[in-house]
């Protein structure tokens, strides 16, 4: 089951790709197959609060094309995922982050809401170490739509994303107060 706080980041995320594909609240709801939500409560979901119903967050998510996650399989496994990761970037083992992304790739292959925002995190951070691979500005974005709800496991790893040299200097000068958190 997704909690609120997952919840929360679903309904960010929803209206982060409503606006990048420019879709208004309008045509969002009138795409939906059902009588979906009224366009106060798509309001109140973009801005991070829970609806009584989940359907409404499946429902939106069928209308954008991208799945609602349904698994919590998926979201133990990305937390696995998270703790393999610290591991390997705290022992420096490259082997161990080629086997992680290599995993992390296969596992992850169709968008799932949430889900593949995190595995892109992990992957965006992997890529980075072994390759001095940059992520994309779509990714970034997301990242940065992110920065203010994940979880706090996943924004020490966003932050440490964001302080790479490659990254920092075209960051927003916000993030910086952040550090004073994980000191």
């Amino acid at each position: 089951m997704v909690s609120n706080d997952e919840k929360r980041i679903i309904g960010l995320l929803i209206g982060h790709y409503r606006r990048k594909k420019h879709i208004s609240r309008n045509e969002l709801l009138s795409t939906s197959n059902d009588s979906l939500c009224s366009p106060k409560t798509l309001i109140r979901i973009e801005n991070g609060h829970i609806p009584k119903r989940n359907q409404f967050y499946i429902s939106l998510c069928q209308s954008l094309d991208v799945s609602y996650p349904f698994e919590e399989k998926l979201l133990y496994k990305l937390d696995n995922y998270r703790q393999k990761l610290v591991h390997a970037i705290l022992e420096g083992s490259k082997g161990n982050m080629e086997i992680l992304l290599e995993k992390i790739d296969e596992d992850f292959t169709h968008h799932i809401l949430y889900v593949s925002e995190r595995a892109w995190l992990y992957q965006s951070i992997l890529t980075l170490l072994l390759y001095d691979q940059v992520p994309s500005q779509e990714k970034m974005d997301v990242f940065y739509c992110l920065k203010d709800v994940l979880l706090e496991e996943d924004r020490k790893l966003l932050f440490f994303l964001f302080m790479h040299p490659k990254i920092r200097k075209n960051v927003d000068r916000s993030l910086i107060h952040v550090s004073l958190v994980y000191e």
